[in-house]
C-alpha cells in the first residue's frame, strides 16, 4: 500500500499544475515525467513572480523536451534581474549545449545586457552552431556596436544558419550606429580569404554611402576573378554612392556584364541610383529600356520594375 502523504507528493505531481498552486508545489512539478506538466508547472512559476524558482528553472533548460526549455526560459526571462548575471555566465560556459543557448538568449534580454556583450561575443566561436546563432541574435538584441567587428569576422562561420542571424545582427547595428561606425572595419575585409565577409563588407559600404569606399568597390567589380556574389554586391554598394564614376561604371555593367548574377544587379541598382538622382535620367532610361528585348526573363522583369518605379518617383 502507498501511504497517504506518498500518494498526495503523487498527485500533486499527476496533476495539471497553476499558478494558485503554492512555489515549493509547482517547483516539485518540474520533475513530472509528463513533459505537458513540466511545461505547465514552469509557466505558472513564471507567472506568480517568485524568485525561489530561478534556480530549479535554469536546471530545466537542461530538459530532454524542446517545449519544456522554452518555457522554462521564458519564465526565467520575467524572473531574472540584474542579481543574477552570474548564474547567466556559468550558464554559458555550461557543458551542456542547451543551457548554453538559452543561457546566451537570456544574456540578451536580462536587465544587465550590456555588460554581457564580452561573453555574448566569445559566444559566436561556440561549438554549437545553434549557440553561435542565437549569440548573433542576442547581441542584436543588446545594441552596442563593440559587436560590429567581431559579428563581421564571424561571417566565416561553416553553418549558413549562424551567418543568416549574424547579418541581420549587423544590418540591426550598423543601421542603429551608422554615424559611429569606423569605415576600416569594412574597408580592411574587401580581400578577406572568406567571400561571404567580403560580399557583407560591400554591401555595408554601400550602406554607409562613405565615398572613400569608391574606389575599392569598382575595383572589385573589375575584377572577373572575383567571386560573383561578391561583385553583384559591389554593384549594389555603387549605387549609394554619389559620384559620376559609380554611375558609369554601373551602365557599362547593364550593357556589357558577361556574368548574369552581377548584371541583374548592376540594372536594379542604375534603376534605384536614378530615383536616387534624377540628373541621370536621360542617360539611365535608354539603356533600362535596351534590356526589355532581351530573352532573360529576370532581366526584362527588372527593367520593368525599373522604369515603373523611376516613372513614379519622377510624377
Amino acid at each position: 500500500m502507498v501511504s497517504g502523504s506518498k500518494k498526495k507528493k503523487a498527485g500533486a505531481i499527476c496533476e495539471k499544475p497553476d499558478p494558485g498552486w503554492e512555489s515549493e508545489r509547482l517547483i516539485e512539478a518540474l520533475s513530472a515525467k509528463n513533459c505537458i506538466l513540466r511545461v505547465a508547472a514552469a509557466e505558472s512559476l513564471g507567472s506568480k513572480g517568485d524568485k525561489s524558482a530561478i534556480k530549479p528553472l535554469f536546471e530545466l533548460l537542461r530538459d530532454e523536451d524542446d517545449s519544456v526549455r522554452w518555457r522554462a526560459a521564458e519564465s526565467l526571462e520575467v524572473l531574472l534581474d540584474g542579481s543574477n548575471v552570474d548564474l547567466i555566465r556559468s550558464g554559458m560556459r555550461d557543458e551542456n549545449g542547451w543551457v548554453r543557448f538559452w543561457s546566451t538568449y537570456l544574456a540578451g534580454t536580462c536587465e544587465l545586457a550590456g555588460d554581457m556583450v564580452p561573453e555574448l561575443i566569445a559566444a559566436l566561436e561556440d561549438e554549437n552552431q545553434e549557440v553561435r546563432a542565437i549569440a548573433a541574435q542576442s547581441l542584436e538584441f543588446v545594441g552596442d556596436d563593440r559587436a560590429i567587428e567581431p559579428l563581421l569576422d564571424a561571417m566565416r562561420d561553416d553553418w549558413r544558419g549562424a551567418r543568416i542571424s549574424i547579418f541581420g545582427a549587423l544590418r540591426k547595428l550598423i543601421a542603429a550606429n551608422g554615424e559611429s561606425v569606423d569605415l576600416d572595419i569594412f574597408l580592411n575585409r574587401l580581400d578577406d580569404e572568406y567571400p561571404d565577409v567580403r560580399f557583407v563588407s560591400a554591401f555595408f559600404l554601400g550602406e554607409l554611402g562613405d565615398l572613400r569606399a569608391l574606389e575599392p568597390l569598382l575595383e572589385m567589380m573589375d575584377n572577373l576573378e572575383e567571386d560573383a556574389n561578391v561583385r553583384q554586391w559591389a554593384a549594389f554598394a555603387l549605387s549609394r554612392m554619389s559620384d559620376d564614376r559609380a554611375f558609369n561604371r554601373l551602365m557599362d555593367a547593364v550593357s556589357n556584364e558577361r556574368n548574369l548574377l552581377v548584371r541583374r544587379m548592376a540594372l536594379r541598382s542604375l534603376g534605384e541610383m536614378t530615383i536616387m538622382h534624377p540628373t541621370y535620367l536621360d542617360q539611365a532610361e535608354p539603356m533600362i529600356r535596351s534590356v526589355i528585348s532581351e530573352d532573360d526573363l529576370i532581366l526584362v522583369g527588372l527593367a520593368q520594375d525599373a522604369l515603373l518605379n523611376i516613372r513614379k518617383a519622377n510624377e
